[in-house]
């Protein structure tokens, strides 16, 4: 991929991290607090620490993505790309495993 197409993909990746972390509360108070009132009270005490954590912890993902994405489309061949994506479906597997411990 041209260094300029990926530039601009990144810019447009980084501007809807950007756009996650702006509408976090917003989404979460339309959603989330109507629903549950131990939510609604968590986020009255952790005040805006809980949409920065929760953008921070989206952004990290995201950007996790972007680099196994370049990864892809950079990688020499289909059987390296079937390598990163059975290595990517071991990881979110595990995430969500330890993500539904959690709950």
């Amino acid at each position: 991929m041209p260094e300029k197409h990926r530039q601009t993909l990144k810019k447009d990746h980084e501007l809807v991290n950007e756009i996650i972390a702006q509408t976090i509360d917003s989404v979460e108070d339309s959603i989330v607090n109507p629903s549950s009132w131990s939510m609604a009270a968590l986020d009255i005490i952790m005040c805006r620490a809980d949409e920065w954590l929760l953008s921070k912890l989206i952004s990290s993902w995201r950007n996790e993505v972007w680099q196994v994405n370049l990864q892809l489309l950079s990688s020499p061949d289909q059987e390296y790309r079937d390598r990163i994506r059975e290595e990517q479906e071991l990881l979110v597997t595990h995430r969500g495993k330890q993500f539904i411990s959690y709950l």
